[in-house]
């Protein structure tokens, strides 16, 4: 039987709401037991575990071990807790959690990470899947909020650590005339891509397309640096991360390019915890604190958020 599109999302949501259980939902976040979160188009208070099970289980899942599962619930918890301060919410999707998961979650839901020396200040915790051999600091990819470049020396192993990727001399110029208004007909495919500058952990930071090193940003409503991050974000979709190698086949007149590392490489590197729990048995407060130096984890009684 083929369901309507309407009842089966009726259903879903449903069968959702009995799990998390309907006074999970709420209009004021009054204690750390819930979450503020958008769901379903309208911002909703639900509890705390439920988020963070369900968004673990998206982010890592069962195959990771417990610590690294432990280590992305205190970060996640802790980014969603930093960004409702701004009055910012998480787009929640429910995923099903594992039971390995929610008793990972259940065992540091309390806790988060904080600024050290910096009282009740929360740090500023963002991962991705894997880094290539180390960290962004933060300024470098998004200009704000300096952070620690740090060694994630496992990252090799992971399955996302190096991706290669084809874009047709044709598709390029397409795609950088339809999403950034770069004119590139008269540029030699050769000099279409330079590397200008580097980040701290030897990604590619500024770059030129062509004859430009700015376009205008329409989210931003300003002229803005063109830089690795943007074009992996807003162009080019198909590249692992900003840290990529470009080599143009004449014979094919396409683009190979060759990306290191899964992600924009700032904060914890979630195939990072894994292996550091496997190869030199790192708990999940070695983890965080290698990958957000100069912080601290506290526990929410202890805090006033």
């Amino acid at each position: 039987m083929i369901l309507n599109k309407k009842i089966l999302s009726l259903i879903l949501t449903i069968n959702f709401i009995s799990f998390i259980s309907l006074n999970s939902f709420g209009l004021e976040q009054k204690d750390n037991s819930y979450l503020t979160v958008r769901f379903e188009g309208k911002v909703v208070n639900i509890k705390t575990e439920d988020v963070l099970a369900s968004l673990v289980e998206s982010e890592m899942g069962r195959t990771f071990p417990e610590e690294a599962l432990k280590a992305q619930t205190i970060a996640c918890h802790t980014f969603i807790l930093r960004n409702i301060q701004k009055n910012q919410y998480l787009n929640f999707i429910y995923k099903k959690p594992s039971e390995k998961v929610k008793k990972a979650v259940e065992e540091v839901l309390d806790l988060v990470v904080l600024k050290n020396g910096e009282k009740n200040k929360l740090a500023f915790t963002p991962y991705c899947s894997c880094v290539a051999d180390k960290t962004n600091d933060a300024i470098d990819i998004w200009g704000f909020e300096s952070t620690s470049s740090v060694e994630s020396k496992y990252d090799f192993l992971s399955p996302t650590y190096q991706k290669q990727c084809r874009y047709s001399l044709g598709e390029v110029k397409e795609l950088f005339k339809n999403k950034w208004s770069l004119e590139l007909e008269n540029i030699e495919p050769e000099d279409i891509f330079k590397v200008l500058t580097k980040t701290k952990a030897g990604y590619n930071g500024k770059m030129s397309v062509g004859a430009y090193n700015k376009y205008f940003r329409k989210i931003s409503n300003k002229e803005t640096d063109i830089t690795a991050r943007l074009i992996r974000e807003e162009v080019l979709t198909k590249l692992g991360s900003p840290k990529f190698e470009i080599f143009y086949d004449k014979d094919k007149q396409e683009f190979i390019f060759t990306s290191y590392g899964f992600g924009h490489g700032v904060g914890m590197s979630q195939f990072g915890a894994k292996f550091y729990n496997e190869k030199e048995n790192w708990n999940y407060e070695n983890i965080l604190n290698h990958y957000y130096p100069n912080s601290e984890i506290k526990s929410l009684k202890d805090v006033e958020i």
